[in-house]
């Protein structure tokens, strides 16, 4: 810990109720937004390989939906690789970088256990893979001629990253927030000591 900082707030990720409801409501928006943004986009006649994968039959059908769980399983595994590059990049030398699971929420994620990271860097990386995910996935899917998988790849991922949204939101709404430690359990956020400069109460 650095001198001068002291604790003024947390969030147990996997234990706080009130924050896992939020992330569902704002997942479940998201999957609803998405949904009827594909439905509207499609309708007014973007690309859509749906009508070719519905000529093949069945086979075409099944291999489209394939396709997309497969992509949507990778953008997650990417979505926590994004994490894992940035807590090093921004880590001190020797970071050391974990991924983990709990299966009672069905979440993934990576960990720099115990590194603590300037507001600034730690809104970086909590926000990249939003960003780096949905434009990679946008662009393969131009590249590619697969614009509905593309979007609803996108969806699902998007709806997956509330998480890191709500922190973020926890972060920029709190400017005594100086430093943030990231932790198993989810993160501890640090302010200034009284006296040290910090300008709010």
């Amino acid at each position: 810990m650095l001198d001068g900082m002291h604790e003024i707030g947390n969030i147990h990720t996997f234990e706080d109720f009130t924050f896992l409801q939020s992330i569902c409501r704002a997942s479940y928006a998201v999957l609803l937004a998405g949904t009827l943004g594909g439905v509207a986009l499609f309708l007014c006649g973007a690309p859509c390989e749906l009508p070719t994968a519905i000529a093949g039959g069945v086979g075409g059908v099944a291999l489209l939906l394939a396709g997309i769980a497969a992509a949507t399983f990778v953008s997650f595994a990417f979505h926590e690789c994004v994490h894992a590059l940035f807590f090093k990049v921004f880590g001190p030398s020797g970071s050391h970088v974990t991924f983990g699971w709990n299966l009672d929420v069905a979440m993934i994620y990576a960990c720099a256990e115990g590194i603590v990271y300037s507001r600034e860097r730690y809104l970086a990386i909590v926000l990249a893979p939003t960003i780096i995910v949905t434009g990679a996935v946008i662009a393969l899917g131009a590249l590619s001629g697969c614009g509905l998988a593309a979007w609803v790849v996108c969806v699902f991922h998007l709806s997956g990253c509330t998480g890191d949204w709500f922190y973020a939101r926890a972060i920029v709404s709190d400017p005594r927030i100086r430093w943030c430690e990231d932790k198993a359990w989810g993160v501890r956020f640090y302010g200034e000591e009284e006296g040290e400069g910090n300008d709010c109460e």
